[in-house]
């Protein structure tokens, strides 16, 4: 029987097994941030189900600002069918 979840809100994401991000996250990041390339993970939580909106992970990680300097944000992200639709603060959810 599959798993109502996953038809409800898509296939459940996984982590990269190189940095422990998420495909989903890390495609969403490269479209939004400033300059994509200096994207680096510092690390991720593991999948939960988000108030029946979706999958949510959380991640902390490093990416240039416009001054050419690295800095440090972490983020909580809802997944539906493979997309993140939102972003939310570090402090939204408790770990």
């Amino acid at each position: 029987m599959p798993d109502p979840n996953a038809v409800k809100y898509g296939k459940r994401p996984n982590h990269n097994a190189g940095d422990g991000s998420y495909l989903e996250v890390e495609s969403y990041l490269e479209r939004t941030l400033r300059d994509p390339d200096s994207l680096k993970f510092d690390g991720c939580t593991d999948v939960r189900l988000h108030n029946q909106q979706g999958w949510l992970v959380g991640c902390t990680y490093r990416a240039k600002n416009g001054f050419g300097g690295y800095t440090r944000q972490a983020n909580w992200f809802t997944i539906r069918g493979g997309q993140v639709i939102a972003m939310h603060e570090a402090g939204a959810f408790k770990e």
